[in-house]
């Protein structure tokens, strides 16, 4: 398995370009015989504070920091050994992109509307030694007249619970899931939600109006209707899995420069064994976390990890804001429990509420971007 594999890096200048909004900075990409997914690292001033002039490419070609845009592994490029036993350059694919009028294209993002909660694939459910204590406990009501939340203890069924409790009569869970969509970038100013919100945000009585009732009920009806069909929700997120992208950049640092100060510096701060690194998680935080693939076929395809419990200045300034990637040492055993699973798949981040169990990631692969996971997390 390729470490890197259909993983690359996107400049933040051409980041921007791509999303004006900034609400992005993960992007799925294609190009003729290039494809895979990029994120967002400010190279110029990265490579500044390294004192790393200029990078090599595949060809040996020396480029200036401030002319990068994009960095490309050579797993994306799937023309690259016909280039190569052909004698083409670089240069030339690109004349020929000009000539036949090839542009960047991109096959999908990051999500920028992140919840706290994901759905459980039922799947994993046949895989959980569970005790009926820890699926739902049999002196809990059958209905609530406060928030589950309240109630100390945690069982599998109870983050589904709460979320049908606050959109039938959590007021302020009621009142901020249409205020929200006041910081959505992705909104246009006259989109239909954003003006309802500013209406709420102006007058929050008229949160009784039916217009924004039916829907909050809807939402109420549509978790009712999956839980009785064992789909649960449980607090986490989605993301892209990476292989850990300071050991990607510590490898262009080693072929441009050598093994110096500036190599040293990148390794220092590199995820070992089992370590995750996970940002911005819009749920609690655990100590430990099961990784896991979807569809969840087999009980061996899940892998249990931590996070990092030291994160380096360079991957705190340059890394930080990738809340959308979870990255993973490629040298552990982590993709091979997955069942093969490689960089580019998407995963889920979830947090569980259970005593033994709070949080899970699922991984589902994803044909247009081989560096994609879903996941979920596990305590």
């Amino acid at each position: 398995m390729l470490e890197f594999d259909g993983e690359g890096i996107v400049s933040k200048e051409l980041a921007y370009s791509l999303d004006p909004s900034g609400a992005h900075h993960s992007f799925q990409v294609r190009l003729p015989y290039i494809k895979g997914v990029v994120h967002e690292i400010d190279l110029k001033d990265l490579f500044l504070r390294l004192k790393v002039p200029r990078i090599k490419d595949i060809w040996g070609v020396d480029h200036d920091v401030n002319d990068v845009q994009m960095i490309l592994t050579k797993s994306m490029f799937k023309g690259f050994g016909w280039m190569a036993e052909n004698g083409m350059t670089w240069a030339q694919y690109l004349e020929r992109c000009r000539k036949y009028n090839h542009a960047l294209y991109i096959s999908g993002t990051d999500k920028a509307d992140r919840k706290a909660t994901t759905e459980l694939n039922y799947q994993f459910l046949n895989t959980l030694a569970l005790t009926k204590e820890e699926f739902r406990p049999n002196d809990l009501p059958l209905g609530w007249d406060q928030s589950p939340e309240s109630n100390p203890r945690h069982w599998l069924t109870k983050t589904t619970e709460g979320a049908y409790y606050d959109y039938c009569a959590n007021a302020e869970t009621r009142l901020s899931y249409f205020l929200k969509d006041l910081n959505n970038d992705e909104l246009e100013i006259a989109d239909r939600r954003r003006l309802r919100a500013e209406l709420l945000r102006k007058n929050p009585l008229f949160l009784e109006e039916s217009i924004f009732t039916k829907e909050l009920s809807d939402n109420a009806e549509s978790i009712r209707s999956k839980y009785a069909a064992g789909k649960l929700l449980v607090a986490g997120d989605t993301r892209y899995l990476s292989d850990d992208l300071i050991r990607l950049l510590a490898y262009i640092v080693k072929t441009s420069v050598g093994e110096g100060k500036a190599y040293q510096t990148l390794t220092a701060e590199a995820l070992h064994g089992n370590e995750i690194y996970a940002p911005c998680p819009t749920y609690e935080e655990q100590p430990y976390y099961t990784l896991l693939r979807s569809p969840h076929i087999a009980r061996n395809e899940e892998a249990f990890v931590y996070p990092m419990t030291t994160v380096g200045t360079i991957r705190r300034k340059y890394l930080s804001h990738l809340y959308y990637v979870l990255m993973v040492d490629s040298r552990s055993l982590i993709p091979e429990r997955l069942g093969g699973a490689e960089p580019g798949w998407k995963e889920k981040l979830d947090p569980f509420s259970m005593e033994r169990v709070k949080a899970i990631i699922y991984a589902y692969y994803l044909v247009a971007a081989r560096i994609c996971y879903r996941c979920k997390l596990e305590s």
